[in-house]
């Protein structure tokens, strides 16, 4: 670990929960890279030893910390899912620099991210003359984009360029620094390259997809496409524990059952399994939630051909990397052409260009380094805007002390009020009072 550099916090799940994240995967690879440059702790919502070599602690620690010795930058990883609520959570206590993997989310959360009035907060933290929410009114909702999340945050970071773009035409109060500026980027998900065993020819053409079960996978355009393929096949879809049943129902609806096997569990180990034995894989997607990390990554990085549907996530590969299909009516043709290319071409000739591209974008030390650099950059921003934001928080702390005090004094006539007597000495412990 370096003892220079700049002092970071680093939010991420860690992976125990038994949901596989995204965000456990990039810090695994990236966590101990950035260390290299600064001092990193990395926090959790458990108190189980991570893999990521690093010091850690759980997450309800890190504003005591920061209050005996203070982080130069909170860093967070953020997705759709459950598994990074607290993450949502600790980045509206302390705005750092939060890395978006996902901009739209089917998950509310818990109610007070729903329905926090973050844009009162946002108008405090530009003119403290405005006042605290009235908590008599609804709060405005902006579900799904993650609108809280980006506002709030001092800087933000996107692993999907398309997401990055989408998320420029968002139009909303942000905190800012001294000069006006909301810093943003785009950082590719780390892969290393690996080299599988070269395949033996063989007879029957090896495909595989991580591809949702409903429409938004495109399975219904892709498995009667199968069907008319004029060389031997087998199918192997990875589908979560959730989606087996539907899984299973579509394969015996377009009558493949003997050429598809399910495989249950959609974790990076099933993924690195089963394209040991593939010749192409399937990564189509088309719906705004959800990301195609690492999947798509792990099949590139193998120089396996891969087909994405050209919209979401599936636009940030290079048509001279990838194989897109366009979704609509010729879109099971479309497949079907792409699948017997491969077959007369070769999967090492077809996949060649997508290990490239691995190779030159998405190399976790050169991906850590820049990372490092961007943190080093916004440093100073980002301790203008966490300065700003925690005497919002003593204003907000000092109001509702006020309004305590008033309604348990109310009608009180003894010398000492019931504030005094009670609640000054809980407070006091907690540290709210000196």
């Amino acid at each position: 670990m370096s003892n220079a550099g700049l002092r970071v916090a680093w939010f991420t799940d860690s992976g125990n929960s038994g949901v596989e994240t995204l965000s456990a995967h990039v810090s695994s690879l990236l966590a101990p890279e950035v260390a290299l440059y600064h001092d990193v702790e990395v926090f959790t919502d458990t108190t189980v030893p991570n893999n990521f070599g690093l010091p850690s602690s759980h997450y309800l620690t890190a504003y005591r910390q920061h209050q005996q010795k203070p982080f130069d930058i909170f860093f967070y990883q953020l997705e759709d899912s459950k598994a990074c609520r607290f993450v949502r959570a600790h980045c509206g206590l302390i705005p750092g620099v939060t890395w978006f993997h996902d901009l739209f989310y089917q998950d509310l959360g818990p109610e007070a991210f729903h329905t926090s009035p973050w844009e009162t907060s946002v108008a405090q933290y530009h003119d403290p003359s405005v006042r605290f929410y009235d908590r008599s009114k609804a709060p405005h909702q902006l579900w799904p984009r993650a609108y809280r999340e980006t506002s709030i945050s001092a800087a933000v970071l996107f692993s999907s360029p398309w997401a990055w773009s989408e998320y420029k035409r968002m139009v909303s109060a942000r905190v800012e620094g001294l000069s006006g500026e909301h810093p943003t980027e785009v950082l590719s998900i780390p892969m290393p390259v690996t080299r599988r065993a070269e395949r033996t020819s063989a007879d029957t053409l090896r495909i595989a997809a991580a591809s949702v079960v409903g429409i938004e996978g495109r399975m219904h355009k892709v498995l009667p496409s199968l069907r008319g393929l004029s060389v031997p096949w087998k199918l192997t879809w990875m589908v979560s524990a959730e989606e087996e049943f539907a899984a299973r129902s579509l394969v015996q609806e377009f009558g493949v059952l003997d050429s598809v096997v399910i495989r249950v569990g959609k974790t990076i180990r099933n993924w690195e399994d089963i394209l040991d034995t593939t010749d192409v894989a399937l990564q189509l997607h088309v719906s705004v939630f959800g990301h195609l990390a690492p999947f798509a990554q792990m099949s590139l990085s193998q120089g396996i051909p891969t087909v994405v549907s050209r919209a979401g996530q599936g636009e940030d590969f290079p048509d001279t990397s990838v194989f897109h299909v366009i979704p609509g009516s010729h879109e099971g043709r479309q497949v079907q052409e792409i699948i017997e290319a491969v077959a007369r071409h070769g999967s090492s000739a077809c996949g060649s260009n997508g290990r490239k591209l691995v190779r030159t974008a998405h190399d976790p030390a050169t991906i850590a380094q820049t990372l490092s650099s961007l943190l080093t950059d916004w440093a100073p921003h980002v301790a203008y805007v966490m300065d700003r934001w925690e005497r919002l928080r003593c204003r907000g702390q000092q109001t509702l002390l006020n309004e305590v005090r008033a309604l348990v004094e109310q009608g009180d006539r003894s010398g000492v009020g019931p504030f005094q007597r009670v609640i000054q000495e809980p407070l006091r412990d907690l540290g709210w009072l000196k």
